[in-house]
């Protein structure tokens, strides 16, 4: 992808997730799926602009989630259809970028290590044993 269109495209990205979550809860399974794998794959750019903008919205997704817990909207049910439909969502997302900040080289440790806290909460939300499992598999490599 152009580096220009790129930087555009996940700042697209972060903008829906932020800011129109409501839009991007009510798409359906088969459109939701590809944006998580496009945060995943942004979130270990080699450009720092893309991968904020790809935590950016991995924060907003993890964020949107934690917060709809316990209200009945339709973007929280749309929502907790995608998590039920792809348990792992944040499990996903935090390993990845838990990843990306202990042992990679990037200039952006900071705002990718920000989304972290609420990717862990969510995914606690989801399945408790999640950062145990995360914890064990770090300690045995």
């Amino acid at each position: 992808m152009h580096p220009k269109l790129k930087l555009a495209f996940y700042d697209l990205l972060s903008m829906l997730f932020r800011n129109h979550m409501s839009t991007v809860a009510a798409v359906p399974p088969a459109v939701f799926q590809p944006l998580i794998k496009l945060i995943k794959s942004g979130l270990g750019d080699l450009d720092s602009g893309a991968s904020t903008s790809a935590a950016h919205a991995a924060d907003a997704l993890a964020t949107a989630y934690v917060k709809g817990m316990h209200k009945e909207s339709p973007e929280t049910r749309h929502l907790n259809a995608h998590i039920k439909a792809m348990p792992q969502i944040f499990e996903y997302l935090m390993q990845h970028l838990f990843w990306i900040v202990a042992f990679s080289d990037v200039s952006n440790h900071y705002t990718l290590s920000r989304p972290l806290l609420s990717l862990m909460v969510a995914s606690a939300r989801v399945k408790e044993s999640a950062f145990a499992e995360l914890r064990d598999k770090i300690l045995r490599s």
